[in-house]
C-alpha cells in the first residue's frame, strides 16, 4: 500500500503504517480503547450465466441485507494485532484497520514472496515492460499483464493465485471470528460475518 502524508504530519498514522510495512502488523497493547466495526450480511445465491445469458447450473455466492454495527469506546483486554489500513481521515485522525493474526501475518509474507519470485520462476525478464503503457513494471507483479502476454502459463498462474486468495480469506475470517468469540460479541443467526475492523483515534 502506498501512503501519502499531508502537511499536518500525523505521527500516530505514520507509526501505524511504518509498523505494518516493517512487521506486517500494528500491535495495540491490552487496555487500549478502540471502536469496533462489525459488518454482516445474508448470503444469497446468484445464478451464473454464459455469454448467451443461458443458465450454466452454477451459482455465485453474494450477500444482501448488509448491516454495519459500531461498538464505541471498546476496551481490549489483550494485545490486538491489526493488519491493513482500510481508511484514514486526516481531519479527524481516525484510522480503520483490519484484524489480523500471527498465522495471517506469516501467510502474507509467503504470498508476497510468491509475487516477488513470479518473474524468476517463469523465466520472465526482470525488465518486464507493460507494452500497453510503455512502462517498466517497477511495482508488484501485475498478473493480468503476465497472463495476457504469456498465455501458455496463464492457467497455472491463475490457479496458484486463486489458491492463495482462498487461503488468505480463510485466515482473515478465522482471525475475525476469534476476536468476536474472545469478547463475546454476537451476530444474528441468519447472517454471515463479513468483516471486523478496528478504528483508532489519534
Amino acid at each position: 500500500m502506498s501512503i501519502e502524508f499531508d502537511s499536518k504530519g500525523d505521527t500516530t498514522y505514520q507509526e501505524i503504517t511504518n509498523d505494518i510495512k516493517e512487521n506486517g502488523y500494528y500491535s495495540l497493547p491490552a487496555g487500549s480503547v478502540i471502536d469496533v466495526k462489525i459488518t454482516t450480511g445474508k448470503p444469497t445465491e446468484i445464478p451464473i450465466l454464459d455469454i448467451n445469458k443461458n443458465q450454466t447450473g452454477r451459482v455465485a455466492e453474494s450477500y444482501g441485507d448488509i448491516d454495519t454495527k459500531q461498538l464505541n469506546q471498546f476496551q481490549i483486554k489483550q494485545e490486538l494485532m491489526l493488519g491493513d489500513v482500510v481508511s484514514h481521515d486526516f481531519t479527524t485522525g481516525e484510522t480503520e484497520l483490519t484484524i489480523t493474526s500471527p498465522e495471517l501475518v506469516d501467510f502474507e509474507k509467503r504470498r508476497n514472496e510468491w509475487y516477488a519470485n513470479l518473474a524468476k520462476r517463469y523465466k520472465i525478464s526482470d525488465d518486464y515492460i507493460d507494452e500497453e503503457h510503455g512502462e517498466k513494471n517497477t511495482g508488484p507483479v501485475d498478473i493480468s499483464l503476465y497472463i495476457k502476454d504469456y498465455p501458455k502459463i496463464a492457467d497455472e498462474i491463475l490457479k496458484e493465485e486463486r489458491s492463495l486468495t482462498i487461503e488468505r480469506d480463510r485466515l482473515q475470517r478465522e482471525a475475525e471470528i476469534e476476536f468476536i468469540k474472545t469478547y463475546g460479541i454476537s451476530i444474528p443467526e441468519d447472517k454471515t460475518l463479513l468483516r471486523v475492523s478496528a478504528i483508532i483515534k489519534s
